[in-house]
């Protein structure tokens, strides 16, 4: 990436927790406390795995290019892991994905979940939006950023900081579900005989979730089964912002 634009993450890093070799484990927070600027992967070499009550935060910046692709950061990654159960958690925005499931991950459920943030001129002063965009906001007023920047032209197009902090409150990629037309991980059965590539052994159930602001993949899923019941999603505080600065 080019550098951070978010002066607690420059600070703390992200940092990634690979859990491997387990076959039962429960991450619960009686609480509901808040792990910030992590990502979980869960390895092939998992089972079982139960995480409830947890809230994921502080894996976002602004990233002016507006291609983005700078960084990868997701909150949960299921990398090959199975029988994985997410329940009553809450997820803000991320650089990439909030959950994705990769290289042959099976029998996911997320559940009574909340994904997103609402579009607010105000946030409070330690999110990820308030001081990434105070940063930039200082780029730009030091004659910092050339014509290539993002924020560079919506602020001079007429956005006001704070309209452009009401509008960040928007996350793209949701849930991936394979990384590629063909997971090149190959799965081989109890008995030795049965192959199959990673897609097609997808099972994924999204139950009773809550999607506030956000673009695509809820969820995006290449091959395999997946169920989506009773999910609630409400982009129109985003819509808002669309509709009234053009910039």
């Amino acid at each position: 990436m080019n550098g951070f634009t978010n002066p607690k993450l420059a600070s703390s890093g992200v940092s990634q927790l690979d859990i491997n070799n387990v076959d039962g484990l429960t991450i619960f927070s009686k609480k509901g406390k808040t792990i910030r600027s992590a990502e979980f992967k869960l390895q092939n070499s998992t089972n079982d795995i139960v995480i409830r009550n947890l809230n994921f935060d502080g894996m976002w910046q602004w990233d002016d290019t507006g291609k983005h692709k700078e960084v990868g950061w997701t909150f949960i990654k299921i990398n090959g892991a199975n029988n994985v159960w997410i329940d009553h958690c809450k997820f803000s925005i991320a650089a990439d994905g909030l959950i994705d499931t990769e290289n042959g991950g099976s029998n996911i459920t997320i559940s009574w979940s909340e994904f997103g943030l609402p579009a607010n001129e105000n946030p409070p002063e330690d999110s990820d939006i308030y001081q990434s965009i105070q940063y930039m906001e200082g780029k730009y007023a030091s004659n910092q950023l050339n014509t290539d920047s993002v924020y560079y032209n919506m602020r001079n197009g007429g956005a006001t900081k704070e309209q452009i902090m009401a509008y960040a409150a928007y996350h793209s990629k949701v849930h991936l579900n394979g990384s590629g037309d063909k997971d090149y991980v190959n799965y081989v059965s109890g008995s030795g005989n049965e192959i199959k590539d990673g897609n097609q052994r997808m099972r994924l159930t999204l139950a009773y979730n809550r999607y506030t602001n956000v673009g695509q993949r809820i969820p995006m899923i290449r091959q395999g089964t997946g169920h989506a019941y009773n999910l609630y999603l409400d982009n129109s505080t985003h819509n808002d912002v669309l509709e009234n600065v053009s910039a």
